[in-house]
């Protein structure tokens, strides 16, 4: 979902991002392909009965999700990121309109590789906190926080979003 969302702003040009299905029960084997959280009735996954309790499980496409969303709020523009690109990383970054935020997503789906990030800002504000939000096969949405000194490392296999936020 990442790659998608990443194309559709930066090279599609899209302004805002909007996602159809919210919550479904998985359907012709797509293993969680297209919906954000999952449903199961208590006849299992292909069961017609939503009469009875069944259970309700968040899934990867929710996080990666709340990776732009819960950060990239009304009013941020995309601004440069001094990232290279490559098949396997890939970022954007989003100014706040006051510009006392900076929020930057990166995916990183090499299997064994993780990218390190230098936190150098062009400009005369002076860099306050550093927030780091990991998505991945095992942390959801996980935050960090890191002194300002400090290199950010984005894991193998992950949707991460830092947040910088300046005085």
């Amino acid at each position: 979902m990442s790659k998608i969302i990443h194309n559709d702003i930066t090279v599609a040009g899209c302004t805002s991002w909007s996602y159809w299905t919210a919550m479904s029960v998985e359907r012709w084997s797509q293993k969680n392909r297209f919906e954000l959280i999952k449903t199961t009735p208590a006849g299992g996954h292909y069961s017609n009965d939503f009469t009875a309790e069944g259970t309700v499980e968040a899934t990867p496409n929710l996080w990666v999700l709340g990776n732009y969303s819960l950060f990239i709020r009304p009013g941020y523009k995309r601004i440069a990121l001094a990232a290279t690109e490559t098949k396997d990383f890939f970022g954007s970054a989003y100014a706040s309109p006051d510009g006392n935020t900076v929020v930057a997503v990166y995916t990183n789906t090499s299997k064994d590789r993780g990218v390190t990030l230098d936190n150098t800002f062009a400009g005369s504000k002076k860099l306050k906190t550093v927030s780091r939000y990991t998505s991945s096969e095992d942390k959801n949405l996980k935050e960090e926080k890191f002194n300002i000194a400090d290199k950010v490392f984005v894991d193998p296999k992950s949707v991460t979003t830092i947040v910088y936020t300046f005085e």
